[in-house]
């Protein structure tokens, strides 16, 4: 339309020059071209200012402030560029918004993005921005004091992963005048803070405000003390704290194999191996106050004393008691590196060496506390286990010394697989009198065999013993025939309620009453059925309240339930005696404060008090 009219219009231009009679061309005007269409604007790209975020929160990336002055923005590109942060998933990268979850850092970790727009001309732009990702603010955690006397430039550390080595990434601090130190947890290590140990390591040339410089390096220990950590509470670490822990290590006795295993789990398990088993952590609960009961009883130390700070309190005697146990840890630290070196333990899990204050064997006639020392040497899967125990030579001040008065006991368990479901276990016990001659060499060898009985996981277990007071102690796998002791065994653990049945048979006549065969086990799966062995402890009655097979039985017998099923736990024990045919009950529940009740009863129905 606007063509034409500019047409008319030059026609009508050209008539009336014409009509002038002036044919002239330079009195024509020029004609004028159309102008050029406008140059495009690139977009411009905007992304709403985000300093920083903390870990494990939403982040928002805004580009919806992005323009284009003479057009429309077509399309959004996020990208994150690659500078060492860890790489995040953004929601929609398309989008003029998106986002993603901060990852978890331990450290203040800049992150880098950036937006690309293009508008409807095909014009881009970008820009980048940065932010910051915080760690998650960490909570007051262990706080108090390390206490020889007070302890400057000792590290102090959570072990998170129970390895009683410091690793980075473990909350940690290094003591100050007076033996200061302050722990900070994320939520995860509050946790851990009920379940595993903090542990210090105080080195050569660290300073004890009392006695100088450190000259000999050692280890102190504060357990954990399940459902009382209180981090407003001050934490004394001591070396009398560490002797509790230690206490926990104290080696099985004869035969007590599941009490070998019940240690090693709570000696060797992290934080997240005891979260992931609430069991565990019952066991581990019970155990620890076991170890408080034992060394308060064994030292006379209340247990308020045990975890105070007993220079502030002016307890001089405490102070001195707890002096003296540093020297035993120095000495344990330097005895478990000489084993490490030991080609004998080279393929062993864990060791733990403890010095320790006990009383006096009857035989020395001594009324003051003397010195022992235990070893303790764990394997994978169980495969060995080995222990000692001896009395040590103290010096004139009553100090702990590493020369040996003797060995007073001393145990080792070889385990190898039995059939195609059965273990075997070889062990020794050897006992020796005061000068260190021997007193009794206990040999046992133990089968046990797992079936499922209604979907259930049974082991059923069979031990023979043979002792002498003769010779020298070692394990002899053919001398079962003349073992004078059978023990029988069944465990089990149903819906967080563990069983055991237990009983002894001893040889009359020169025979055992069942299974008298049964005997040399070692190599010698094929020659047996576990059938048979599984049939005989069934007929007689395992269960807690199948005693049908078992009355009136010429041996004595033993059967206990362990109650996890509820907050507390509950162990209800019974004890069969053969000389007077009558079963004695007893009962512990566990309180919220960690002791025990304990009642009595003749029916296992009406409970009492125990006389």
């Amino acid at each position: 339309m606007k063509l034409h009219r500019i047409v008319t219009l030059t026609t009508l231009l050209g008539l009336t020059a014409c009509g002038g009679g002036n044919d002239s061309s330079s009195d024509q005007a020029p004609l004028t071209p159309p102008p050029p269409p406008p140059e495009n604007i690139i977009p411009v790209a905007n992304i709403a200012s985000l300093s920083s975020v903390i870990s494990l929160t939403e982040v928002q990336l805004n580009g919806s402030a992005s323009v284009d002055s003479d057009g429309q923005i077509q399309s959004y590109q996020w990208l994150q560029i690659d500078n060492g942060a860890p790489t995040v998933a953004l929601s929609d990268a398309t989008q003029s918004v998106t986002g993603f979850i901060a990852p978890e850092v331990q450290q203040d970790t800049e992150f880098s993005f950036q937006l690309t727009v293009t508008d409807n001309e095909g014009a881009t732009n970008s820009v980048e921005t940065r932010l910051t990702v915080l760690p998650i603010p960490l909570q007051q955690g262990h706080q108090g004091r390390v206490i020889d006397g007070y302890l400057m430039g000792a590290t102090v550390w959570l072990d998170i992963n129970n390895n009683g080595v410091f690793d980075e990434n473990e909350p940690n601090d290094v003591t100050d005048a007076g033996g200061e130190y302050s722990l900070k947890y994320n939520a995860e290590q509050q946790v851990c803070a009920t379940l595993v140990p903090v542990r210090v390591d105080v080195p050569v040339g660290a300073i004890d405000e009392t006695e100088g410089v450190v000259t000999s390096a050692y280890q102190l220990i504060y357990p954990p003390l399940y459902g009382q950590f209180n981090p407003e509470q001050a934490a004394y670490i001591t070396p009398l704290t560490s002797a509790v822990w230690d206490m926990l290590s104290s080696p099985p006795t004869v035969n007590s194999t599941n009490a070998m295993d019940r240690n090693a789990e709570v000696l060797q398990a992290s934080c997240q191996q005891l979260i992931d088993n609430p069991q565990s952590q019952l066991n581990y609960a019970s155990l620890i106050n076991e170890a408080i009961d034992d060394f308060t009883r064994k030292s006379n130390i209340s247990i308020d004393d045990l975890f105070s700070d007993f220079i502030e309190n002016g307890n001089q005697a405490l102070q001195q008691t707890a002096r003296r146990y540093v020297t035993g840890l120095s000495l344990s630290l330097k005895k478990k590196a000489e084993l490490l070196t030991n080609d004998a333990y080279k393929d062993a899990s864990y060791i733990r060496v403890i010095h320790y204050l006990d009383k006096a064997p009857a035989a020395e006639q001594l009324t003051e506390n003397v010195w022992y020392r235990d070893i303790v040497v764990f394997y994978p899967d169980d495969s060995q286990f080995f222990s000692e125990s001896a009395r040590m030579i103290s010096d004139d001040n009553g100090d702990v010394t590493d020369a040996v008065l003797y060995v007073y006991y001393r145990r080792h368990n070889n385990a190898f697989s039995w059939g195609d479901n059965g273990r075997y276990i070889a062990s020794y016990d050897e006992r020796n009198t005061a000068d260190g001659q021997l007193e009794t060499c206990f040999n046992n060898e133990s089968i046990m065999v797992t079936h499922d009985v209604e979907l259930v996981p049974v082991q059923f277990t069979l031990s023979n013993t043979y002792s002498t007071d003769t010779g020298e102690c070692q394990f002899t796998a053919d001398i079962f025939t003349q073992a004078y002791e059978r023990v029988y065994y069944v465990d089990y653990s149903e819906n967080n309620i563990n069983y055991l049945m237990q009983f002894s048979q001893f040889k009359t006549n020169g025979a055992f009453a069942t299974l008298n065969d049964w005997v040399n086990l070692q190599d010698r799966s094929a020659e047996y059925s576990t059938t048979e062995l599984v049939t005989l402890l069934t007929d007689y009655g395992y269960t807690f309240t199948d005693d049908t097979g078992l009355q009136d039985a010429d041996f004595s017998w033993y059967k206990r339930k362990t109650d996890d099923s509820q907050e507390h736990r509950v162990t209800t024990e019974k004890n069969y005696d053969a000389s007077t045919g009558m079963i004695s009950w007893t009962q512990l529940t566990e309180q919220s404060n960690n002791t025990n009740i304990k009642q009595c009863s003749k029916d296992g129905i009406t409970w009492g008090a125990c006389t």
